[in-house]
Formats: C-alpha cells, sequence, structure tokens
C-alpha cells in the first residue's frame, strides 16, 4: 500500500490549523471560555490530521490543487460554529480562511473603512485602532508566507481578536 502524496499547500494548511489549534490550548489555561478554546482545538486538529493524510482528489488524471478534503471542511465549519457562538473565547468566526489560505490562495480578511472609523469616545477608538492593527497583520499573511512566520503572526492576529472581543463585549 503506498502512502497518499499530499500537497505542499495541504501541508501548509496542516501546519497553520496546528499553529491555531496550539494557541487555543494554550490560552484554555484558567480561561472562561476554556472548554470553547479546547474544543476549538480538537477540531482543528482534525482539520490538520486531515489535510496531512487525504490525497487530493483527481479528475481524468488531473490532481486538483484547490480543494480541501471533507473532513477538513466538517471540522473547520465546526471550528468555526464554536467561535461564532463563544465570541469572548477570543477566535474569529472566519478562522478558517487563516487554515484555507494557502489551498485557496486569497487573502486574509480586511476591515472595509466604515469600520475604520467612529465617534470619538475611547472605546470606539480602541476598537477602531484594534481593526486596523488587524487589517496590517493579516496583510503580513500570505499564502506563501513561512512556517515561522505564520505562526507568529497567528499569536499577534488571534491576541488582536481576543482584545476586539474583549472591547466589543
Amino acid at each position: 500500500m503506498s502512502t497518499p502524496v499530499v500537497l505542499p499547500n495541504a501541508v501548509a494548511a496542516a501546519h497553520r490549523a496546528y499553529v491555531l489549534a496550539n494557541i487555543a490550548r494554550d490560552r484554555a489555561t484558567n480561561h472562561p471560555e476554556q472548554a470553547t478554546l479546547l474544543t476549538i482545538a480538537d477540531c482543528l486538529d482534525t482539520a490538520a490530521l486531515a489535510f496531512q493524510t487525504e490525497p487530493p482528489n483527481r479528475i481524468n488524471g488531473v490532481t486538483i490543487t484547490n480543494t480541501i478534503p471533507a473532513d477538513a471542511w466538517l471540522a473547520l465549519h465546526d471550528a468555526a460554529e464554536t467561535a461564532r457562538n463563544h465570541p469572548c473565547a477570543g477566535y474569529p468566526a472566519d478562522l478558517a480562511d487563516y487554515v484555507t489560505q494557502p489551498v485557496f490562495r486569497d487573502e486574509l480578511r480586511q476591515f472595509e473603512p466604515e469600520d475604520l472609523e467612529g465617534d470619538p469616545t475611547p472605546a470606539k477608538q480602541r476598537e477602531v485602532a484594534l481593526r486596523a492593527a488587524l487589517n496590517s497583520v493579516h496583510s503580513l499573511i500570505t499564502p506563501v508566507s513561512d512556517r515561522a512566520l505564520v505562526a507568529s503572526l497567528f499569536r499577534v492576529a488571534l491576541t488582536l481578536h481576543a482584545e476586539l472581543a474583549d472591547a466589543q463585549h
């Protein structure tokens, strides 16, 4: 039995999922949303494993590089739903985009200019500053960013997401 060939973009997606899972586990200690963060980590581990073990789709002998395994998609969906239902955990509802960026080759979401405007209250100014900082970090994360850069920037981005969640609640 031969080992399935895993494409470099799937390896990169698996790495990203593991990084996000490890950040969730690190943050879970003494966090009020500990169970939520551990659930997100488990989902991300499942997605990473699927990226590492499921061979790419082939149609008429052509390898399709811009698809993700079904198990990865389901696990990322579950992680995103958990994040969406528990915003105080500090994980964005669009966290799957961080993982799938090397596969789909798109840029991470940028906040729109209207999201960067607001009333002059200190609380709103803080939210605007956090969104602007996230835009800056997101612009540095590309589909081909190396592993060390991805790990560092993901930590920064998730810290900003957690701060934004705190500012909004």
